[in-house]
């Protein structure tokens, strides 16, 4: 085997890099310059792809294992095929009408198709983790539902539903309105057996209420 040692190489013309036709093996190579592929790069056994700057594909990427994982950044661009696996993180600016199919839908809440139940078999005091959800209730005698001030905030809802055998009270707390949506009067509401109310909150000291069974 013989061993070349020069400092630049040209064509026979000496107007450009030569061309080797038969092509070129290496172990190791450094470009610092740019390199240009006309026809396909391939890479039989490598591991890893580290680079520095921005890589372009023209014509798309095949990954035929592993997945791409983006630990930092964002995916800036059109996406236009199958989204398929777990997806964490803000989509915005969806347009041309999309097709999203999913699993499970769910936030802090739960599955978003459903509504959580709170249930409660003795006398209960609403929460701010109750909005959006139904309390239920099975309180012997009927029992009371209390509903402070400033608990909730302006636009949410809880549900409550009386499965027991006796009237509940929901019990109107100092220092908030509760208004009859069928009347406009405030303070504290019965509801009859199976019956279902609605209140929704207009702010922190105000709300409203409705529902079948609610007098």
């Amino acid at each position: 085997m013989s061993t070349l040692r020069v400092d630049t190489l040209i064509n026979r013309a000496g107007s450009g890099a030569p061309t080797f036709s038969n092509g070129i093996i290496a172990t190791t190579g450094t470009f610092t310059g740019s390199v240009s592929i006309g026809g396909t790069l391939t890479y039989e056994d490598v591991q890893n792809v580290d680079s520095v700057g921005i890589i372009t594909a023209r014509q798309g990427i095949k990954v035929t294992s592993g997945g791409i994982e983006v630990t930092s950044g964002s995916i800036v661009g059109n996406l236009t095929g199958d989204v398929i696996g777990n997806v964490s993180g803000n989509a915005t600016g969806l347009s041309g009408n999309p097709n999203i199919t999913v699993g499970t839908i769910a936030d802090s809440k739960g599955d978003l198709r459903k509504i959580p139940r709170n249930d409660k078999t003795s006398n209960y005091t609403l929460i701010a983790s109750d909005s959006g959800k139904v309390v239920t209730t099975n309180i012997s005698g009927g029992g009371t539902i209390t509903v402070d001030a400033n608990i909730f905030s302006e636009g949410d809802a809880v549900t409550i539903h009386n499965y027991g055998t006796g009237d509940l009270t929901i019990q109107q707390g100092g220092g908030i309105g509760i208004f009859n949506a069928s009347d406009g009067a405030s303070g504290n509401r019965t509801l009859s057996t199976k019956g279902v109310a609605n209140i929704w909150f207009l702010g922190p000291t105000a709300a409203s209420i409705s529902g079948n069974g609610l007098t």
